[in-house]
């Protein structure tokens, strides 16, 4: 396993995504556990503080898998209930890419 080298790039366990994946806006119920820590945070709550201006606050795009559980609001820590805890797991590399 090695760091992902930008914000656009994650890392996760395979064994825990339930499939097929969805990407959305964030909702005003959306809330998680970032990577590391204990304590749940309200999606929109985190975009306000990393000063991500208001108007394109709606824009960032949330990844969820088919249960619900937040995988990663783009930019942000991914959640802790997806991260890689062993070498051994079968890992899934996804990128968000953007096209003009």
């Amino acid at each position: 396993y090695t760091k992902p080298k930008d914000n656009f790039t994650i890392i996760v366990n395979n064994k825990k995504i339930k499939y097929p994946l969805i990407l959305r806006n964030p909702e005003k119920s959306d809330s998680y556990v970032k990577i590391n820590s204990k304590v749940r945070i309200k999606v929109f709550e985190m975009i306000r503080e990393s000063g991500f201006p208001f108007e394109l606050r709606n824009l960032l795009p949330v990844l969820l898998d088919f249960k619900g559980g937040i995988i990663q609001v783009f930019g942000s820590p991914i959640s802790d209930k997806f991260k890689v805890r062993d070498k051994s797991e079968e890992l899934l590399e996804i990128r968000l890419v953007f096209n003009s």
